[in-house]
């Protein structure tokens, strides 16, 4: 199993075997560790668990994405990663 280490939330991603229909890219995964989540506490239930709720979804696109055989460590990749939660946060 391939894994990828994302600075951004201490995602941790487990790769399964590569695809090989398709160059590149892996025949499922999941996330082994992150801490997204946790990074938000507003004291408030709902809104706790609305942001729970963006994080996990943030975490399947991630996921997914990598997968597909996109380089979710790149600098690019992580400014829009760290965008979107920046702007879940701001949604809560």
């Amino acid at each position: 199993m391939k894994t990828i280490e994302v600075p951004v939330g201490g995602i941790i991603i487990g790769l399964g075997p590569p695809d090989p229909g398709t160059p590149g890219s892996f025949l499922g995964g999941n996330i082994i560790a992150g801490t997204l989540k946790e990074d938000y506490e507003s004291g408030d239930v709902a809104l706790d668990r609305a942001f729970d709720d963006m994080m996990d979804a943030l975490e399947s696109i991630l996921l997914a994405h990598a997968c597909a055989g996109i380089d979710v460590t790149s600098p690019v990749y992580l400014e829009g990663l760290e965008t979107a939660i920046d702007a879940c946060a701001n949604q809560t």
